[in-house]
Order: structure tokens, then sequence, then C-alpha cells
């Protein structure tokens, strides 16, 4: 069920494309200032300077896949018509490199970069950000901001315990991973390796060395019964009835599946589920800036984060943001083991690696 305050950031986005028609070019700031105050102003300032300025895209490199964020893009393209959003796909270990050596050869493409904890830092390190923080996230909590403003955390994808349900009744799946020693999941569950390009298992097994909750007897043992598999391969398989169960199984690949007819669920157990924070950033040297913070003010808008929660399945960051539907039905035992804010994620992480390069990058024990 919707918010009321995303019911009517829905109404005021259609009005406003309305008014947008009839008045033509000329009236869209006051078209947008009655939209939604107070950002309404400032999503109406930026949108003219980008239209006066020419600019007509706003390009964004992330490591999703396209097809996850397209229906969002089309969402913010619905209230800003003039402004088409190009998406790149940049996996994390590319984003530096590739930052470098656009910055090394004066060759700028990127406007908006969407990307990981470890990944961001990095950049801003480098000089490859520029600052600024939109007036839509003004209410950000202070945990999911740079200090200096050169990026703000605005969403977190979502991770849950995925199963066939052909195979696995809801009652039978396992809520510990001692459970996961039962003859039944030896060899029928995947999940994604750790310390590989998707950091959704290494944020899992952090989070819950964190809290004392697995020990490396258990890791070791979560290796030698199960099998390696990236998302959406992993999805796929249980969908397929190839597998029973997808540990830390990414949601928006799973609800397509869902759409598909396939007999797959999921369900937000605490040994299994994980949020990962996901920030924004203005590149420096961006070729539309207008066009950039436009983009990266939606999205921190009750409009922009609703879009969020319902066409690209990720839990926004704001405060009251809306949860994804399945997410939502989870209700309060979902996550019972909270991800740390950024900053000390990526502290948890890195402080982590050791360990889990002894367990994972081994290979399986004789007899399992």
């Amino acid at each position: 069920m919707r918010s009321t305050t995303g019911f009517f950031s829905r109404v005021a986005a259609l009005l406003l494309v309305g008014l947008l028609t009839a008045c033509g070019s000329g009236g869209q700031e006051q078209a947008l200032a009655a939209a939604n105050a107070p950002t309404g102003s400032e999503l109406a300032e930026l949108y003219a300077k980008a239209r006066a300025a020419g600019e007509s895209t706003v390009v964004v490199y992330s490591s999703t896949v396209d097809t996850e964020f397209e229906p969002l893009w089309l969402e913010f393209q619905k209230d800003f018509p003039g402004i088409r959003v190009i998406y790149m796909m940049v996996t994390s270990a590319q984003m530096v490199p590739r930052m470098a050596a656009e910055r090394v050869t004066g060759s700028h493409m990127v406007d908006l970069l969407l990307q990981t904890v470890d990944v961001l830092p990095e950049l801003k390190k480098n000089g490859d950000l520029e600052p600024w923080r939109p007036a839509s996230a003004a209410r950000l909590a202070e945990g999911f901001s740079d200090p200096d403003d050169h990026y703000h955390y605005v969403l977190s994808k979502l991770y849950g315990l995925a199963y066939n349900t052909k195979r696995v009744k809801p009652e039978e799946l396992p809520r510990e991973f001692d459970d996961l020693n039962d003859e039944q999941w030896r060899g029928a569950f995947t999940f994604v390796q750790p310390l590989g390009p998707v950091q959704n298992t290494d944020t899992a097994l952090a989070t819950l060395l964190r809290e004392q909750a697995i020990t490396v007897e258990q890791m070791e043992n979560l290796r030698d019964n199960g099998s390696y598999a990236m998302p959406e391969a992993g999805v796929s398989y249980v969908a397929q009835g190839r597998q029973k169960l997808n540990l830390w199984s990414y949601l928006p690949p799973l609800v397509r599946q869902q759409e598909l007819g396939a007999p797959i669920d999921i369900r937000f157990v605490p040994d299994f589920s994980i949020r990962v924070p996901y920030g924004l950033a203005i590149a420096r040297n961006a070729p539309h800036p207008a066009a950039a913070r436009l983009l990266k003010a939606w999205l921190f808008t009750p409009r922009g984060q609703q879009a969020l929660a319902e066409h690209s399945h990720m839990l926004g960051t704001m405060p009251d943001a809306p949860a994804p539907a399945l997410f939502a039905a989870a209700g309060k035992a979902r996550l019972l083991y909270t991800t740390s804010e950024p900053a000390e994620l990526l502290r948890e992480l890195q402080a982590t690696r050791s360990t889990l390069a002894e367990v994972f990058l081994k290979p399986k024990r004789v007899g399992h």
C-alpha cells in the first residue's frame, strides 16, 4: 500500500507534466515550484538551468544491470520530459580506473555516480567528485552523508533468502547457519562468493561477525555445503528448480521471476538477509551539471524514494521512505542484524577481508 506522501507526490508529478505541456518551456519553473514545496523550487531552478544550457541528457555510471534502473529513469523522465537518462553499467572494480582515464584524457562523459561504500571514498580522494548537497536531502541521517558533501547515500539494495516454492515449504526454511548442515540443504543452495565484484555476501558476513553471530567453522561449513553463483544466476537456479535456496538473494531479479510466473519467493530471515547501501555523487567536470544535480535532488524527494521502492524494488534512505512490497510484508521481524552506517561498514569490510580470504579462497574440504 502506498504511503500518503507517495500518493500525493505522484499526483503532484502528474499535474506537473500536464502543466509543463500546457505552459511550454516558459512556464516550467512555475509549474515545478507549485508541485512540491520546499524542494519544488530547487527542482524548478535546476530544470530551468538544464534546459537553458541545452542539457537534454544526464549520464549515470553504476554497477547495476540496466533492467533494474530503467523503470526508475522512466519515472524521472515523466516529470522532466526534456531530459533523458543515459545509463552505463560500470562495475565497482572498473570505476576508479575508468574515472582516472577520463580525468587524464579530459574526455569527461559521466555526470552522476551511483556507487558502493568502498568506491565513493576512493573517488573523493582522487578528486573525481564535486561536492554538492541537494535541499531535498536535508533530513538525511548524518551517517549517510559524506562530511564534506561529496556523496550522499540514497538507497539500500535488499537481499534475503530465496526458495523454490515447489521444492521447499516456508516452515522448512533454515533460520540459522547450523540448519544448513542438514542433509536436505547440502549442495542445494548457492550464494555469491566473497571478495568478488558483488558485496552482498561480504556485507552480510561482516555484519554477522560484528554481531558474533557466525564463527569461522560455520563459514567453512557454508563454503563446503553450498555453491557459488552471481546474483542473477543464483535467482535463476532457484526459479528453475535447479537449486532449493539462494542465500542473500537480490530482490529485483527475484521480483522479475515472480512476474514471469516462476515458483520462487523470498523471506527476510535474519542470518540470510542484508541491506547494501549505495551513494550518489556528482562527477567533477560533469558535462551536464544542472541535469546531474536535478536527478540527484529528485531521487531524495518523496516522489523519487517512492519510485525506488515501487519500480526498482530498493529501499530509500530518507526518513519514512516506503519499502518495496515484498520487503514491507516482512514486518518488524526483518533484518534483525542491522547493517552499519556506510563509513563504519567500510571499516568492517576492510577488517574482515583476511578472514574471508582464509575461508573462501580455499577449496572445499574432501567429503563435503
